[in-house]
């Protein structure tokens, strides 16, 4: 089976830090965020994958060369976005003749067994299978309704109502499909695939499924979600961030992370939720808390910080 990771956005919500390192690269303990989902992919399965890009495609092509890859890996430019449906209409030469295939949005994280929603997705026979998950404010992020078997019923603002009884969840940002969903994508033109592509589907009398999943996962969307991400996994190490996880905590603060050859003061040492990429200096005296520091950065003597993403370009206050 082969995979796509959508990363051809200009990481709009997640500016400005988007506006120097495009969103594939983002940092997540020090290390680019594509090379998470390639190694999760890689361990469910996955025997090839393409990314699309064009927001700074140079720097995705180039870091993709430079980092140890588990498995073969293409990246695909695209001149002009073709948002989420189009982009996958583009590469339908990928995956032509291979059967199932799997999409996953780029700007998140998940902990999920790939075999078990393989195996959902084979016994149901749906043309497309949305992972979903519970949220206590699944209005957030716009309910997606299944009945009993999984059946997909109802997405807010696509589909009317149903009249039976749903269950909602919302949607985590994975799909599995089969082949006949590029019958549905328009080649070369820009289209959405969940606003676009689900409605010619469902119009079709076409059957979709929604497979339940309720391990860890973050949507990375807006800076904020970006740095409580980083935060929930250094309190809860899990799937395959566990291991950037582990290289950096420091015993004696469970609730501090240190890259390599990164300076930090022993008196900044005892605050609380710091996470210093590598080769950053923390200057004496600075009172930094559930603060993140990218790799590389200077923060000088005596500031202090609360809630707040600092990069070698700013400092961000959240």
């Amino acid at each position: 089976m082969r995979a796509m990771v959508l990363a051809a956005g200009y990481g709009t919500r997640l500016r400005p830090l988007t506006e120097h390192t495009p969103k594939p690269l983002i940092p997540l303990f020090d290390r680019p965020l594509f090379s998470y989902h390639l190694t999760w992919l890689a361990q469910g399965g996955i025997e090839g994958v393409v990314m699309n890009a064009h927001h700074r495609a140079d720097r995705l092509i180039e870091a993709v060369s430079a980092e140890k890859i588990p498995l073969p890996v293409e990246v695909v430019q695209e001149p002009q976005i073709l948002g989420s449906g189009g982009g996958i209409g583009n590469v339908r030469n990928f995956f032509e003749g291979r059967g199932s295939f799997l999409v996953m949005n780029g700007d998140i994280l998940i902990d999920l067994d790939l075999r078990d929603l393989v195996a959902f997705h084979r016994k149901r026979g749906g043309v497309a299978t949305m992972v979903l998950r519970p949220d206590p404010d699944v209005s957030r992020f716009g309910a997606i309704g299944i009945e009993a078997d999984g059946r997909v019923r109802r997405i807010v603002s696509i589909l009317p109502p149903w009249p039976g009884p749903l269950t909602e969840y919302i949607f985590t940002g994975i799909h599995l499909f089969e082949e006949a969903i590029f019958d549905f994508i328009e080649p070369g033109k820009q289209a959405c695939i969940v606003h676009d592509v689900y409605p010619r589907l469902f119009a079709a009398g076409l059957p979709v499924y929604g497979f339940v999943t309720k391990g860890f996962w973050a949507d990375l969307g807006t800076p904020r979600r970006y740095l409580e991400a980083h935060f929930d996994l250094l309190r809860k190490p899990t799937g395959v961030y566990a291991e950037a996880v582990e290289s950096g905590r420091v015993p004696a603060h469970p609730s501090l992370w240190i890259g390599r050859d990164a300076f930090v003061p022993e008196e900044t040492r005892r605050t609380t939720d710091l996470i210093v990429g590598a080769h950053a200096r923390i200057g004496s005296g600075a009172r930094l808390s559930h603060t993140l520091v990218w790799a590389g950065s200077e923060i000088p003597a005596g500031v202090s910080l609360d809630q707040a993403i600092v990069t070698p370009h700013e400092t961000i206050p959240l």
